[in-house]
């Protein structure tokens, strides 16, 4: 296997790594772009090693594998370097009679490979002859037939191998001449994994999931600033998830002064709740959108940038507190803010914020492509008791009823809420009688170790 960095910035922790479907070639994807993201992608199958030394330059890494690329990423990569993984149209048993594609035509495939067959193979693949004149139609040699032949019995005879990957989603089209629809599913759903339907042949443009799941920080500062005049007055829930944060504060410690840092203050409302009880002398505010002064503090620093990138270059041990609610659930790697939160706090530094658990804005989970990805309490407090002591983790629900499915996309739009790209195309038509809301959101305080 072969790795290719498309695009890179100087700095870039942060990687979107593709395994790619078979006979594609690394410019197939060269289109793949995302602000604050490198790009790289893994090609040719006709060697199952992987120089994985790339892994190293990078802290958070998504995969996104494509076809038979599901099974090879899963086999050439280690569980512990990736946050995320999406299979698009594959599975994890690529030659399969109930799992993946049956073996006789697997074999037909392989056994009968020449230039015209492979011209076949990628129409059934793009699904129509535009798409497939607009990106495939490349003229192999022989010497490269032989070697894509090569890959098919190589891949054929792989066992079933490392299949830990931390799949979130599988993406299935409908309409896939490669892969048999149901096949799909049912690996899937045998492991447990969500997944999305799509009305798409066996390609389809990676770069339409990249921008469902990966949390879009323009869109969503976009989508607050557009609110910023009408988010004090409707954000009903936001309001009493700060207030109840603050409170588990005031009775978590009676540690006053110090240096703070607030991640995604927004309109303030959780900073003027903690600002009396905390009385800081100095705080640090940070969000991707511009902030009004609070004036709660002796010293108040204002960044507008991305917050995941500043504690990840904050100084060990400059802050005594580190604050933040609802705000976390868009970082593209929790386990890692939970580390350098540790990192940046002074001993026995107090942690204190606020994020959502699976079954947040469940109502709006049928209507939306790809749902916000949330974790467990459970998942959450494992995760933050690896760096904290005196760990408290604690549920909530909250439920906002509206009187119309209008209202309720109207306070979507008014707080913000709607600011991730999977919330697009939602309308009062789709929702029908759907009349409430239900956040989920989870309470964390936990001392530095």
């Amino acid at each position: 296997m072969k790795f290719n960095l498309l695009r890179h910035k100087v700095g870039c922790r942060r990687l979107l790594l593709i395994f790619s479907g078979w006979s594609t070639t690394p410019d197939f994807y060269s289109h793949i772009v995302k602000d604050g993201w490198d790009t790289g992608v893994v090609t040719d199958y006709s060697d199952l090693s992987l120089n994985k030394c790339f892994l190293d330059s990078y802290d958070t890494i998504w995969v996104f594998a494509w076809s038979l690329g599901v099974k090879m990423a899963a086999m050439a990569l280690p569980p512990d370097k990736i946050v995320a993984a999406y299979a698009i149209n594959g599975t994890l048993n690529p030659v399969d009679d109930s799992e993946g594609i049956p073996l006789n035509i697997y074999n037909g495939t392989a056994d009968n490979l020449n230039s015209r067959n492979l011209v076949k193979f990628q129409l059934r693949m793009a699904g129509s002859k535009d798409i497939y004149n607009k990106y495939f139609g490349k003229e192999y040699s022989d010497d490269e037939i032989f070697s894509l032949r090569n890959e098919l019995d190589l891949i054929r005879n792989i066992d079933s191998g490392n299949n830990n990957l931390p799949w979130r989603r599988a993406f299935l089209g409908s309409n896939d001449k490669i892969f048999p629809f149901e096949n799909m599913c049912r690996s899937w759903k045998s492991m447990n994994v969500d997944i999305t339907e799509l009305d798409e042949p066996h390609y389809v443009d990676l770069m339409q999931i990249v921008n469902m799941v990966v949390p879009d920080i323009d869109n969503i500062a976009r989508r607050f600033t557009e609110s910023n005049d009408s988010y004090l007055e409707n954000a009903r829930a936001q309001r009493k998830i700060s207030q109840k944060l603050a409170c588990l504060l005031q009775n978590y410690t009676t540690r006053q002064g110090g240096n703070a840092l607030e991640i995604g203050p927004g309109k303030g409302l959780f900073t003027r709740e903690y600002a009396c009880s905390l009385k800081p002398d100095c705080i640090d505010f940070v969000d991707i959108t511009k902030l009004d002064k609070f004036a709660v503090a002796k010293v108040e620093r204002y960044f507008q940038e991305d917050a995941e990138s500043f504690i990840g270059i904050a100084k060990d041990k400059s802050y005594d507190s580190v604050l933040s609610s609802s705000a976390v659930q868009w970082f593209s790697n929790f386990h890692k803010f939970i580390e350098n939160s540790a990192r940046i706090l002074t001993n026995d530094g107090v942690l204190c914020f606020s994020t959502f658990a699976k079954g947040n804005l469940a109502e709006l989970d049928g209507f939306r492509t790809s749902p916000l990805h949330y974790l467990s309490t459970e998942e959450i407090s494992e995760i933050v008791s690896q760096y904290f002591k005196d760990v408290e983790v604690t549920k909530d629900i909250i439920k906002l009823e509206f009187e119309n499915p209008r209202d309720l996309m109207m306070h979507l739009k008014l707080t913000g809420v709607g600011g991730f790209a999977p919330s697009s195309g939602l309308s009062p038509m789709k929702l029908r009688n759907t009349k409430t809301l239900t956040f989920c959101p989870v309470y964390v305080l936990a001392r530095k170790k």
